[in-house]
């Protein structure tokens, strides 16, 4: 019983795979002018990464290097304004919730 799971896991872990490999194919304008060749190249390199809530993707002013699609859950996009009282505004205050990004969603650096 134990192995006929792990054999279903396997088969759903693949078909996600390959929905998500078309979709990233077909659906993210970034990469439209890839030949087939670059984009699997490129897909080989990619990594599965997941996060909990409340961790911190990227930071607003830093450089980054990395493109982020979320095959699920949300991340909030926050930016700070220049009329933020550096004083009075609390280290870990991130900034002005701007948009709500979800499955399928992209972006990055």
């Amino acid at each position: 019983e134990e192995a006929e799971s792990s054999e279903i896991d396997e088969v759903i872990s693949d078909t996600r795979k390959e929905e998500n490999l078309v979709y990233l194919r077909t659906g993210v304008p970034y990469f439209k002018d890839f030949d087939d060749d670059e984009f699997y190249d490129l897909m080989d390199k990619a990594k599965l990464v997941t996060f909990e809530p409340g961790d911190i993707v990227m930071r607003q002013g830093m450089e980054g290097s990395v493109f982020y699609v979320i095959e699920s859950g949300e991340v909030e996009i926050t930016v700070k304004t220049a009329f933020e009282d550096p004083l009075t505004t609390p280290p870990d205050y991130l900034g002005a919730i701007i948009n709500i990004l979800g499955p399928h969603n992209y972006f990055g650096e």
